[in-house]
């Protein structure tokens, strides 16, 4: 059996951080197998290790801040969503 998931993550349906980025899993929300139709407005130029491991590290900060209760799970869901773009060089 899998590790389970990190506790402010949340199971699908609690609000955590985790239903947004569930919700665009294999066949989530774009309907393309979870890819954006607008996968060519990122940058390209950085090193996909290091933007794999920014992103889950992003991830891991969200959750520990609304674990502490620090963030709601909207501000945190929305400082990754918005720190993810940054991060990925999403153009405007």
């Amino acid at each position: 059996m899998g590790q389970p998931a990190h506790p402010a993550f949340g199971e699908q349906g609690e609000g955590g951080v985790g239903d947004e980025i569930g919700a665009r899993g294999a066949g989530g929300a774009y309907g393309h197998g979870g890819r954006s139709p607008c996968r060519a407005a990122f940058d390209d130029r950085r090193p996909l290790d290091w933007l794999v491991s920014a992103t889950i590290t992003l991830g891991h900060a969200a959750s520990e801040e609304q674990a502490a209760g620090r963030l709601s799970a909207a501000s945190a869901r929305d400082a990754l969503r918005v720190s993810l773009l940054r991060v990925l060089g999403a153009s405007s």
